[in-house]
């Protein structure tokens, strides 16, 4: 009998994990979303509900039911809260959902604003990455979970001008030449990414018409017409190594934490 109720308990929470995983989404901008990481979710049979920050939506006042929030990125600073008020809910929000111990994922705005919440400085990079880049793994970013069978340096796209000092207690996982902390991990549950691994060359495209004036203030650094001729044989390995990195994150990092909270619940 035991054998028979380990394998409905089995199925029970295979039955529960296809319908009860959810995702909040927090995004700051039209063009940036989850992107190839919202495909993954789904395809998971997570559910996913975006709060869009820029048409005013409102968050929610608790984040404890769901299993996971996600912090896109987007063109303003985390000091912009003149401009975009938004952010000032925003970030009493994540200071909320990190002393909840919800898991969370930023990428590039979304990574400063966890380190702004974390209590780390933002501050403006003394020079913009945009396009097509690499980052290098620290010892502790090689041996975590989320970058397991990948190998240094990493394939990544970048956008930011924007860099962050490590929060303190949070262990450093990447850097790269022209930023020193590309990413981190906080705990077991909480990665900021200041990279992007989500994009598909049409938003990258996109992104190119969207934030043309941006382009224009780094002619002579950053050239357009190179990242999109360096797209096609640049997006192989970038989408493999995204793959790669939103498998770990969900299936190893993600799903288990759930599993245990439901288990304890």
């Amino acid at each position: 009998m035991e054998g028979v109720y380990n394998v409905r308990k089995g199925y029970m929470l295979i039955f529960w994990r296809r319908l009860c995983m959810r995702a909040l989404v927090l995004q700051h901008v039209a063009v940036e979303g989850p992107g190839t990481l919202a495909s993954y979710l789904t395809a998971r049979s997570w559910t996913l509900e975006t709060v869009a920050l820029y048409e005013g939506a409102r968050l929610p006042e608790d984040a404890q039911e769901y299993q996971a929030v996600i912090v896109m990125g987007g063109p303003m600073g985390v000091y912009d809260e003149a401009e975009y008020s938004f952010l000032r809910d925003e970030h009493r929000f994540l200071t909320r959902v990190l002393g909840h111990g919800v898991p969370l994922l930023g990428i590039c705005l979304g990574s400063q604003l966890l380190a702004k919440a974390l209590g780390a400085r933002v501050y403006r990079n003394p020079q913009k990455e945009i396009g097509w880049y690499t980052v290098d793994l620290t010892p502790a970013g090689a041996a975590d979970p989320l970058f397991a069978g990948l190998s240094s340096p990493v394939s990544v796209f970048q956008w930011h001008g924007d860099a962050f000092d490590l929060p303190a207690g949070a262990t450093p996982l990447a850097s790269s030449p022209l930023c020193t902390h590309q990413a981190f991990r906080y705990g077991d549950r909480v990665y900021g990414l200041l990279f992007h691994l989500e994009l598909t060359p049409d938003v990258i495209l996109s992104w190119l018409a969207a934030f043309h004036d941006e382009l224009a203030s780094v002619q002579g650094t950053i050239d357009p017409a190179r990242i999109v001729a360096e797209m096609p044989h640049r997006c192989v390995e970038y989408q493999q190594v995204g793959s790669r990195v939103f498998t770990n994150l969900v299936e190893h990092v993600w799903e288990p934490l759930a599993t245990q909270r439901h288990e304890t619940v």
